[in-house]
């Protein structure tokens, strides 16, 4: 087969890894599909842009591999771009390839179709960098970027582009290697002021965010050097076993939480921008003395100063600062980080009652190791808070840019990563509406996916903002299908379990299931 403009991207992004796209043809992208079979590349038709990047974005944080899609010209971009707003927010590595019109067509207004007058402009505002690829002569080097920004910096979303004139057009080029730079480590003498706050501190805690999730062992041994208390944000959750006892958990906005840091007297923070997201509106509480690691310079300088702020890889750093650190001895007891823990866990379930007996049943029933794509609805917020996860890259929840509908695909994503793991579903029932169609795909593939619906019939969240500002609650109860059935007429197998012992005996069977399974949870099963 003669090389094209297409296939040779194609065979470009297999030298980097890739073995999979999800991706939906359409008539200007359609020479981009010619050479995936033989460049060995599975792939993943969704049935909407948005998901094709959720999907992405799942297989990207349970792997840790860039997730791809491609897109079609004008509306795939712009379906395409909530999802690379969600990969941009979280740091996740997503590639978006597009096409664009023929260069002699691109913002001359002429009504073509699938115009846009400034694609690049528009990924642009959404992501790390938006690459046009005007020929053959460019792709390795294009791609190296790309690969870069997602393996030696901050990993955030990237779109390349091709005029769709373009992809048949024969090459002569011969493919080039490009040389991806490892991840920065601090120099020396950057860590000795480090060295020395964390030698003075009697109540050390490390607060860890997503940038740290690949170290989870380098954590642990710190954490058991310089005897500090542990946090995590929502990316870090699992980096360190919630039910280790140094553990706070991930609860950073609650007042017991907030006062046990006021108490300490150095924060070591890695791999996190600090975020109000995670801290809540009133934004971190940290103790006097802050030592900041992150592979990002203007994170370091963004949400809170640092006494200390050193730019290199989360892992390496961290070896590096205990390599120099004899054992501590602190002021920090396993009971007292218990009874915090315990105390935010109270303000959790006094906030939002009613799951308290339903989450302890999923965690029983649910393996370690299963990855849980969870959506924007209220047990996801509560089980962000309590619900114990013991490994990194299982909890996936898209907490930046905060998107409905992004639960499901991103499962099918993690589950087509990972196949050997478990997968579930954690998303209300508004939120399934917004992409309830990807349960064909899932079906399809014999994805054995639980979808785990907290159907209140409501935006229950909302609801209950509007009645707290003295509002008449408006647009908040929808008319929803019969989920279960709805379920049935893609091909899944669906269920209502009555009580808690009916809930773990549905999981567990949808669990050994040869395709995805929904259980519709509503509020007061059990009671």
């Amino acid at each position: 087969m003669t090389e094209t403009l297409a296939t040779h991207l194609v065979n470009g992004l297999a030298g980097h890894g890739v073995d999979r796209v999800f991706a939906i043809p359409g008539v200007h992208n359609t020479e981009l599909f010619r050479g995936l079979t033989e460049s060995g590349i599975a792939v993943v038709l969704p049935r909407h842009e948005q998901s094709a990047g959720f999907m992405a974005d799942g297989f990207a944080r349970a792997t840790g591999r860039p997730g791809v899609c491609f897109v079609v010209t004008g509306p795939g971009l712009t379906n395409v771009l909530t999802a690379f707003g969600e990969a941009w927010s979280d740091s996740v590595p997503v590639l978006v390839v597009s096409t664009n019109l023929a260069r002699r067509n691109v913002a001359k207004g002429r009504g073509e179709s699938h115009e846009m007058m400034d694609q690049a402009g528009a990924a642009r505002s959404f992501g790390a960098l938006s690459l046009t690829i005007e020929d053959a002569g460019e792709v390795d080097e294009l791609l190296a970027r790309a690969f870069t920004t997602f393996r030696a910096q901050r990993p955030r979303p990237v779109h390349l582009q091709l005029a769709h004139d373009r992809l048949a057009a024969p090459v002569d080029a011969a493919a080039s290697t490009w040389t991806i730079p490892s991840r920065p480590v601090p120099p020396h003498d950057a860590l000795e002021p480090a060295v020395t706050l964390i030698g003075r501190a009697r109540r050390p805690v490390v607060i860890a965010g997503g940038g740290a999730v690949d170290c989870p062992q380098t954590v642990t041994r710190f954490l058991a050097l310089t005897g500090a208390a542990f946090a995590s944000t929502v990316a870090g959750k699992g980096i360190v076993d919630e039910t280790h006892p140094a553990s706070l958990g991930c609860a950073l906005p609650r007042q017991a939480t907030r006062e046990y840091l006021r108490g300490c007297d150095l924060a070591v923070v890695v791999g996190s921008e600090l975020s109000r997201t995670d801290f809540g509106s009133e934004g971190p509480l940290l103790p006097d003395r802050v030592v900041r690691i992150d592979i990002d310079a203007q994170a370091l300088a963004t949400n809170c100063r640092a006494d200390v702020a050193l730019l290199g890889d989360s892992g390496a750093t961290l070896d590096a600062l205990a390599a120099r650190i004899s054992p501590q001895e602190t002021g920090i007891t396993e009971n007292e980080v218990a009874r915090a823990r315990a105390a935010s866990h109270l303000e959790a379930h006094r906030e939002r009652p009613g799951m308290e007996d339903i989450l302890p049943r999923l965690r029983r029933v649910l393996p370690d190791d299963t990855i849980i794509a969870a959506d924007m609805t209220e047990m996801s917020y509560l089980a962000n808070e309590v619900f114990p996860v013991r490994r990194p890259r299982c909890w996936l929840h898209p907490m930046g840019f905060g998107t409905l509908g992004y639960a499901l695909p991103a499962a099918i994503g993690a589950k087509l990563g990972c196949p050997e793991r478990p997968v579930a579903v954690i998303i209300g029932d508004y939120g399934l509406l917004y992409t309830l169609a990807e349960i064909a795909v899932a079906c399809e593939l014999g994805l054995p996916i639980v979808i785990l619906v907290w159907n209140n019939e409501k935006l229950h969240a909302i609801e209950k903002d509007m009645i707290r500002r003295q509002m008449e609650p408006v647009a908040v109860k929808p008319q929803n299908p019969d989920f279960v059935d709805m379920a049935r007429s893609f091909g899944a197998r669906g269920t209502r379990p009555e009580t808690l012992d009916d809930l773990e005996a549905a999981v567990a069977e949808a669990l050994r299931a040869d395709g995805p399974t929904l259980v519709d949870l509503r509020p007061g099963v059990g009671s």
